[in-house]
């Protein structure tokens, strides 16, 4: 290939790496909003594993004693964990968190009501003077109230914290009401759907800092596949997240259903066994006992349908997103080796353009034809050794 045809060459890859850059733009990216601390909070994770996701086609698929796919893969998954630590924390997160504490409060006092009313059975109506330090049954009765009123406090912010998460929710792009919120927080897949959108928007405010910088470095091929690699390694992680959705879905959540639904069964058989030779006082506890059962046999299949159709839901996410990263890596190793192919082109340009300019060795000039002769055999010998 002569000096011309390199230099049209890498003319043409040059355009067709720009052409490939513009179409990386924000319409692509899709994303609104900033967050600088979480950008500090997680670019050394993501770029170690872009550095794993490069290192992972140079790597044999399995070897003995010698690092392979698998342990690269693993590794990349240990980080990309830690990644997703840190994205799971949003207002999305921090309010369904408080959520749950303000629950366990109303709990809390719940147990209180219930210790002190059966300390009030046992309370005296009135207390002598020695007995001042002796709870009176009215002193238990008012520690009630006080604690009822506790609970219609705490009732009125889990009230407000729901809203906040109607908001929280609508920043997101998403439009839920305040009774679709209190399925989120009542179901441990709702737990989970929350965790799925705090991840999901922060990657989408990471993918902010990702478009401004390639802006900023328009035609970059280097900075386009560093910044471009890390947007790739954000749809793995969010991959990632669903997995480990799918996974509590499959082997916990609906094993420990299928556990409680065969217990009830049970329960079921052996109240039925008990009416068939229940006196007339037994029979009434029995009968309530079993329509609770049944009630509880409907809310586990209504609770199985209802995970069932949570994780075919994540499931379609999750295929989608594979779609997406699989272009996604596609895009990042075509700019990775045109950026190599260019920098190599270059250099042969460079080279090329240096042997143009070097002179032709001066010819040695002989008149004896003998020597002559022997000089070409001295040139011959030299070649074939």
């Amino acid at each position: 290939m002569d000096f011309s045809t390199v230099i049209r060459y890498a003319d043409r890859m040059r355009t067709r790496l720009v052409l490939l850059l513009s179409m990386l733009s924000p319409t692509f990216l899709s994303v609104s909003g900033q967050e600088d601390t979480l950008w500090k909070d997680t670019v050394q994770d993501i770029e170690k594993a872009l550095t794993l996701e490069e290192e992972l086609p140079t790597l044999p698929r399995s070897k003995w004693f010698a690092r392979d796919q698998i342990r690269a893969k693993r590794d990349l998954r240990e980080i990309l964990d830690e990644v997703l630590e840190v994205l799971e924390v949003s207002g999305l997160t921090e309010k369904r968190d408080a959520y749950q504490k303000l629950g366990f409060r109303i709990q809390d006092r719940e147990r209180e009501i219930r210790t002190l009313r059966e300390r009030s059975l046992s309370a005296p109506a009135d207390v002598s003077a020695v007995e001042f330090y002796r709870k009176t049954r009215q002193d238990y009765l008012e520690a009630i109230d006080a604690a009822k009123k506790d609970i219609e406090a705490l009732e009125e912010q889990r009230d407000d914290l729901r809203a906040e998460l109607v908001a929280e929710f609508q920043k997101s792009g998403l439009e839920v009401n305040e009774e679709q919120i209190g399925v989120y927080l009542g179901t441990v897949s709702g737990q989970d759907m929350i965790t799925l959108s705090a991840i999901f928007s922060n990657i989408r405010d990471l993918n902010v800092q990702l478009e401004r910088l390639m802006k900023q470095s328009p035609g970059d091929a280097e900075a386009a596949r560093r910044y471009y690699g890390m947007h790739m390694v954000l749809l793995r992680a969010l991959l990632q997240a669903h997995d480990m959705t799918l996974d509590r879905l499959d082997t916990r959540y609906l094993i420990r259903l299928d556990s409680l639904e065969e217990e009830n069964r049970e329960l079921m058989k052996e109240t039925k066994k008990l009416l068939r030779y229940a006196s007339p006082e037994e029979r009434p506890m029995l009968t309530t006992n079993l329509h609770t059962q049944q009630t509880t046999a409907e809310a586990i299949t209504l609770y199985r349908n209802h995970l069932r159709s949570v994780r075919d839901n994540v499931y379609e996410g999750k295929k989608r997103l594979d779609r997406r990263h699989e272009i996604a890596l596609n895009t990042f190793m075509t700019i990775r080796i045109s950026s190599q192919l260019i920098r190599e082109m270059e250099s042969a340009i460079q080279d090329l353009g240096t042997l143009r300019s070097m002179q032709l060795p001066e010819l040695v000039p002989i008149q004896d034809e003998a020597i002559r002769e022997k000089f070409l055999d001295l040139g011959n010998r030299l070649q074939s050794e």
